[in-house]
């Protein structure tokens, strides 16, 4: 594998802008610097001086990313004897250019690369994600964040990514006599924490008992009263029926809400969330559940109360004029 081929493929744009005779723009001044670094880490190669060589093609990546940087990256490492670093690199020399002409080559370098790891009782994984900065866990320990590189012990391995969000990720790898790569594309959750619908709780039903009207206590010492005509039976006759109705409606829309709480713990996936296509109709149920239910509540409550206020007045008031009640309690 030669570096010439690396060389002259990154500088052949830049021979091109350089032959026009015009100012150089900022971009075109930071390919030159990336330009000269890569021509100053080609010269120390030659040289045998990998070390040097391989800083100078860091900083020329750093300046200006291309995939044969990569190759030549890996070349050092490789010649260096850092396994590792040479395996890595040739892995994302390949993945960032998949149709290389040294392709062969470079497959041949890492077979070689993860057989030394392999004999050592270890091999390389690499693990990237779209999008990037997922948290990466190895048998329940945190690794770092994605795109990870490292060298794990032969054998299977349980992997989870983890990124806010996005739903988890688990997988298995068996680490063998080949580097493994983990290329996983994050799946959107249906609604992040902060969206999430929360259904309320129902709240406890008020339920209001009649209590028995007290008579004074002078009305209870006497055994007849003469009727009061100012007193008309009709607020009280139409409390009852208006009272009657507003629970009633109350006890519909009660109802009501418990159908809509119901129906939206049906809209949930096993996983807790609601599916993308039954976002808008689960908002709209809750709207309406938000709405039915306080509705509910304060009907009955208030039909509750004009019934028992009803009963109570004509319980309390007199009856026709010129008739007697009994108040002696003795009902």
């Amino acid at each position: 594998m030669k570096s010439t081929l690396a060389l002259i493929l990154f500088l052949a744009p830049l021979a091109a802008a350089a032959s026009e005779n015009a100012p150089l723009s900022a971009i075109d001044a930071v390919s030159l610097d990336a330009k000269a670094r890569f021509k100053q880490g080609v010269n120390l190669y030659k040289q045998e001086r990998w070390r040097e060589a391989l800083k100078e093609f860091k900083e020329a990546y750093r300046i200006k990313p291309a995939g044969y940087m990569l190759y030549n990256i890996a070349l050092c490492h490789d010649r260096l004897g850092e396994t590792a670093q040479a395996l890595k690199n040739y892995q994302l020399f390949l993945r960032e250019e998949p149709e290389a002409k040294e392709r062969a080559g470079v497959q041949t370098a890492i077979a070689k690369l993860e057989k030394k790891l392999s004999d050592l009782g270890f091999q390389q994984l690499l693990v990237f994600t779209a999008p990037g900065d997922a948290e990466l866990r190895v048998d329940e320990q945190i690794k770092g964040s994605t795109p990870w590189s490292g060298e794990l012990s032969v054998g299977k391995h349980k992997l989870v990514l983890t990124l806010k969000g996005y739903a988890s990720v688990k997988q298995e790898v068996d680490l063998q006599t080949h580097s493994v790569i983990v290329d996983s594309k994050l799946i959107p959750e249906v609604m992040t924490v902060e969206e999430k619908i929360v259904v309320p709780p129902p709240p406890p039903i008020a339920v209001v008992t009649p209590q028995p009207v007290e008579l004074p206590p002078e009305a209870l010492q006497s055994k007849k009263k003469i009727v009061d005509p100012k007193w008309p039976l009709w607020p009280g006759a139409a409390a009852i029926p208006i009272g009657a109705v507003l629970a009633g409606v109350g006890i519909y829309e009660l109802v009501h809400a418990n159908d809509l709480r119901n129906s939206l713990t049906g809209l949930r996936s096993p996983l807790g969330g609601i599916p993308a296509e039954q976002t808008k109709t689960a908002r709209d149920m809750t709207n309406d559940l938000n709405s039915a239910q306080p509705w509910g509540i304060a009907l009955v409550a208030l039909g509750g109360a004009l019934t028992i206020g009803g009963v109570a007045y004509l319980v309390a008031i007199p009856g026709p004029q010129g008739a007697q009640v009994s108040v002696s309690g003795n009902f």
